[in-house]
């Protein structure tokens, strides 16, 4: 998604969606906004990484964030994909 400043794509979407979207994200979230209002509530399905050099989200930082990630089914092999 891309808005202007002050357009709402945080409250309007992309917040809610974190509550109720029971997937994998990645959010880039310059001003820590969605991290602090959404990181305790999804825990509850599963690990919450939260890569944020500056402390501006007020979570804790992680130095290695990928290593929470296992590949499951839904990830796409782009060499497959792409027929190599």
């Amino acid at each position: 998604m891309l808005a202007g400043t002050r357009a709402a794509k945080g409250v309007g979407f992309t917040i809610p969606n974190l509550f109720l979207h029971e997937c994998a994200a990645f959010i880039i979230d310059p001003n820590g906004e969605n991290a602090r209002i959404t990181a305790a509530a999804r825990t509850r399905l599963g690990p919450v990484a939260v890569l944020d050099p500056f402390e501006i989200s007020q979570r804790s930082r992680l130095s290695r964030p990928l290593m929470i990630v296992r590949p499951t089914e839904h990830f796409i092999d782009i060499l497959d994909e792409a027929g190599a």
